[in-house]
């Protein structure tokens, strides 16, 4: 079954037309209102916005937009999900300071990705232990 959606985008301030496979989850749940009673729908075409959302999916909804929110909760619906502090891999940082690191820029490297020079220095001593 083709759920056929119209979303607003705030974008162009329109509303768009959006397909979506309902395989995964019960769909109700993007038919609530904004005081969380059950929007009447004709079975086809339902205007949703991030107000019509419920909690945290309406926050989700004001960062990466209705669509995307929609698509994650078709696809996470269920789940417990803990986003870690750290972006990105220790294999992509090992990467990166082999790269940028030109023995004095330690200090920008741990800002930019997060760490303590103090960790970084770790991991530059480990890289070249490894490669010896």
């Amino acid at each position: 079954m083709i759920l056929k959606m119209v979303i607003y985008n705030e974008n162009n301030n329109d509303f768009d037309n959006v397909l979506f496979p309902n395989d995964r989850c019960n769909i109700n749940s993007y038919f609530l209102g904004e005081n969380g009673n059950k929007m009447e729908r004709d079975g086809t075409n339902q205007k949703i916005c991030p107000n019509n959302l419920a909690g945290i999916y309406r926050e989700i909804a004001e960062i990466v937009g209705v669509e995307a929110t929609i698509m994650i909760h078709t696809s996470l619906c269920g789940q417990q999900i803990a986003f870690p502090k750290k972006l990105y891999s220790i294999t992509y940082i090992k990467e990166q300071i082999v790269l940028e690191y030109d023995g004095t820029n330690i200090r920008k490297l741990a800002s930019k990705y997060g760490y303590t020079e103090r960790h970084l220095r770790k991991i530059l001593k480990e890289i070249t232990t490894e490669e010896k």
